[in-house]
């Protein structure tokens, strides 16, 4: 049972992720470990077949009510009397900054411009609760952050004009601040990059020894870029201290968050990174504060990276570029101004203090108004940087092409001046140091304590007036539910701090034992005699079919092998549980599942030795299969990138309405990559039947599970997508044709995507160790001993072979019969594809356009010409005619 169960509790009914659910009705075998080495989260067997997807609703922490009032004394942060001020004066600051320069850009003095108004809460509660050690990462609404450290709004205004006193010299957009100084890093536009660069810089931040980590704000629309999920994952597996922090506004730009992702937000995806995690009240400051403060300390001093969702609202447009109005009624914003800004709301807390009032409230806007106008015009008179920047600051010494370059740009200048305006640029002489350090005082502080000094008294509430028995009332608050628009999952408001991380294990589901026994006799699915023999058949065909192409490879007689000795009971027991309808994606140790759909032994001789009977024509490295005829897809060797594509083809088997799912095989090393998110993602919105099936050996290539993620394994991440989810024995065939038999049904009958994680081994081919591929050596990363214990302990053809043996359909003559004439059948397939010739070489031009574009028939007349002029060069005897 989770410790953090206060937390993670539910509106309609009690603490989800029930033990009850996979673990209560099971055999004592349950207790049994699972030895596969991508199970580094301590797995066990279970017999009973549960796909998860009941998860639990993580609360969202808060401190303070909307009305500003503390819910549970004593549970606010120690902050003073000035500190608070000073969160709150920037607060101010920012918000007349944006009203000033939102204006500025509709009268077309500025060329873009984005608001913060609505999650300045965000942005004063995590500078105040870090240190300027710190470093950040920000997305493009986090200039209170910068302004908190000393980033001073001139220096803003410089930037947003783009001047000689920017300091990034003119060459980013408005508010893409930086400061080398104040530790933050300059903002870039593209979506989600700086999540991956922030898990780099503090793993440096690590290796470095400093008591210091890294903040990394994005939206919640970013976290549905690959590198969300990528640059999660290498924090998680360096233990890097970074804390991520989701501004969950509800809105990527104009998608609300229900089209956004499924699932219970963007915290319920820490778990799948086995991640610290929190999700508070983004417009509650003291919230954020200890929130951020709690996570600064775990990523430091654990040295454990952190994920922090912040609920908020965006009450401006997303910027000057969209008008939200066209996606979000007038009604709803009006409401959130009205009911819980978190500048409203931190005020009255403060006056709640004591620290606060009317007068110094409008001493303060009059002052910040003051000298945001100034700060302005000034910007405005300074010219923009000189033209040669934009050559500098890359290269010590400016390497040739860039020489050229800015010789042909000043003969041009030169040349058409009147092209040219130099004259609102700062000439090379006339150039102005740019501002590194400003002094930044507080213009407010003289006007503050004139109005303080004029007013006969302050208004001072106490806490216990407001609320008569806060404890009570903070426990009948929990029941209330977060109307963020990003808390999808139905979210309730707790005023406990809780970070989650102690999550519990999902099991993994079998149904043969060892010895091929039935553990529990209503799991076996019964399949018929002769169709466990077509599957035993297929199996040894492939086996056999590996053990001559590896030795091929090694003769030189084909460029490239992959065996798939060890993990046959994946894409057999897929197979085997699909129609021939459901489209298959493989990754490229799929060919099982093409034997058993038909795809000869004959073909797969052709595709190895590309020659003119290969249905690819000569066009993909060996074993890189496709069938349109049989619903399989190519395979192509970059990792992961079947699986968007089978998102999307499994949206378009819902547009058309068919009966059939896609079926998309991955290893745990492609998990890692962007793609398997976005993919994931993009099925969980769409509600797509395909079946994600991960095939989790332990290795990518030479990369050990523990090496490359944290957490409990691929199918813990399926809590993030809201999808329904599964982790099987993978050398059990049974148990994969149950699971898969199962998700197929759910993917076309319940209209919902499934995550399948099935453990295995790559094992050895006999006399072979089992590398990846023949471009492998595993013996540098794995010990011999290892691959020849799992061997003789479990390799499913011998699992599935005890099987029918006790059924009485097999017997060990009936083995060496139909090794001895499935050897025959691939040797004599072997030969054939041997003697055949390589493709037309007209085939580099065709299937791609109907009618050939100029270019390529270019290209192609050049070829044919240059072969011609060199025959030697080029032995078109080994290619077939055209």
């Amino acid at each position: 049972m989770l410790r953090t169960a206060s937390l993670l509790r539910r509106t309609r009914a009690p603490f989800a992720f029930r033990p009850t659910r996979f673990m209560a009705s099971v055999p004592a075998s349950t207790s049994e470990n699972v030895a596969f080495p991508g199970a580094i989260s301590g797995s066990v067997f279970t017999e009973k077949m549960t796909f998860l997807s009941d998860y639990p609703t993580i609360a969202t922490y808060r401190v303070m009510d909307s009305e500003g009032a503390v819910l549970v004394p004593g549970s606010e942060p120690q902050i003073s009397k000035d500190e608070s001020l000073k969160m709150y004066k920037t607060m101010v600051s920012l918000n007349q900054m944006d009203l000033i320069l939102y204006d500025a850009q509709r009268q077309g003095r500025i060329s873009f411009y984005m608001t913060h108004h609505g999650e300045e809460a965000t942005l004063l509660g995590t500078a105040a609760a870090l240190k300027n050690d710190d470093v950040f990462f920000g997305q493009y609404r986090e200039a209170g952050f910068m302004m908190y450290r000393g980033f001073s709004i001139q220096q803003c205004m410089h930037q947003c004009y783009g001047n000689e006193n920017d300091l990034g010299k003119g060459r980013q957009m408005p508010i893409h601040y930086g400061s080398k100084e104040f530790n933050i890093q300059t903002i870039s536009s593209p979506l989600g990059p700086q999540i991956p660069q922030a898990a780099g810089a503090a793993y440096a931040l690590k290796r470095s020894g400093k008591d210091a980590c890294v903040i990394c704000f994005f939206g919640d629309g970013a976290a549905s870029e690959g590198d969300f999920h990528a640059g999660l994952n290498i924090a998680a597996t360096t233990e890097s201290p970074v804390i991520f922090f989701c501004r969950n506004n509800g809105y990527a730009i104009s998608t609300p968050s229900h089209e956004q992702y499924r699932g219970d937000g963007i915290a319920s995806r820490g778990h799948g990174y086995g991640m610290h995690t929190i999700r508070v009240d983004g417009n509650d400051v003291l919230a954020v504060y200890n929130a951020t403060q709690e996570a600064r300390r775990i990523a430091v001093e654990e040295h454990k990276p952190v994920l922090i969702e912040a609920l908020t609202y965006r009450v401006g447009h997303h910027s000057t570029s969209d008008d939200s109005s066209a996606y979000r009624p007038k009604a709803e914003v009006s409401d959130w101004m009205k009911k819980d800004s978190p500048i409203n709301r931190f005020r009255k807390y403060l006056e709640t203090k004591g620290w606060w009032s009317e007068e110094e409230e409008q001493a303060l806007r009059k002052a910040c108004r003051t000298e945001i106008l100034s700060a302005f015009s000034a910007a405005e008179k300074v010219k923009k940087p000189a033209v040669s920047n934009l050559f500098t600051d890359v290269y010590d010494e400016m390497p040739w092409n860039l020489v050229e370059q800015k010789e042909k740009l000043d003969k041009l200048m030169k040349k058409y001046p009147s092209h040219f305006d130099l004259a609102a640029h700062a000439a090379e002489k006339d150039r102005v140091k740019p501002e590194f350090k400003l002094k930044r005082k507080d213009p407010m502080n003289r006007i503050l304590a004139t109005a303080a000094k004029g007013a006969s008294h302050r208004h001072r509430f106490s806490p216990a007036a407001l609320r008569p028995n806060s404890f009570v009332q903070s426990r009948r608050h929990f029941a209330e539910r977060v109307s963020f628009p990003g808390a999808t999952g139905g979210s309730v408001f707790t005023e406990k701090m809780t970070f989650l991380s102690d999550y519990p294990t999902i099991p993994t589901y079998r149904v043969l034992d060892l010895d091929g026994k039935v553990i529990v006799p209503d799991q076996d699915p019964k399949l018929d005699k002769d169709e466990c023999l077509k599957i035993y058949r297929t199996m040894i065909s492939l086996n056999q079919m590996d053990m001559i192409m590896y030795e091929a490879q090694r003769q030189g007689r084909i460029s490239f092998y992959m065996t798939n000795y060890g993990e046959e009971g994946t894409h057999l027991g897929t197979a085997a549980a699909l129609t021939n309808d459901d489209v298959i994606f493989g990754q490229y140790r799929e060919a099982g599942a093409l034997i058993y759909r038909g795809f000869s032994i004959q073909q797969c001789m052709h595709q190895c030795y590309s020659n003119e009977k290969d249905l690819g024509k000569g066009r993909q490295m060996p074993v890189h299969y496709g069938s349109k005829e049989l619903n399989i897809q190519t395979i192509s060797s970059p990792l992961g990138t079947q699986i968007p594509q089978a998102a999307g083809a499994a949206y378009a088997l819902k547009r058309e309405g068919k009966d059939a799912c896609v079926v998309c095989f991955f290893g745990e090393g492609a998990a890692s990559e962007g793609d398997f998110h976005a993919a994931l993602n993009i099925a969980a919105t769409t509600e797509a039947p395909v079946v994600f099936f991960c095939r989790n050996n332990g290795y990518a290539i030479s990369t050990p599970a523990r090496e490359q993620y944290r957490g409990d394994g691929i199918a813990s991440r399926g809590h993030g997508y809201g999808m329904h989810t599964i982790r099987v024995d993978g050398n059990d065939i049974l148990a994969v044709y149950n699971v898969v038999k199962e998700a197929r049904r759910i993917a076309i009958e319940e209209h919902k995507p499934v995550l399948i994680e099935a453990l295995t081994y790559r094992q050895a081919i006999p006399f072979h160790v089992g590398h990846h591929s023949t471009s492998d050596d595993s013996s540098a990363y794995r010990p011999k001993k290892e691959v020849s214990d799992w061997m003789k302990q479990d390799a499913p053809i011998n699992r599935f072979r005890k099987y029918i043996q006790d059924q009485q359909w097999w017997s060990d003559e009936q083995e060496q019969a139909l090794k001895k004439q499935v050897r025959a059948e691939v040797l004599e397939c072997f030969a054939e594809a041997e003697k055949l010739k390589k493709p037309a070489v007209s085939n580099l031009f065709t299937d791609v356009y109907d009618e050939l574009p100029w270019n390529l028939v270019e290209q192609k007349e050049k070829l044919e010409a240059l072969m011609k002029k060199y025959p030697s060069h080029y032995d078109a005897s080994s290619h077939a005619k055209e």
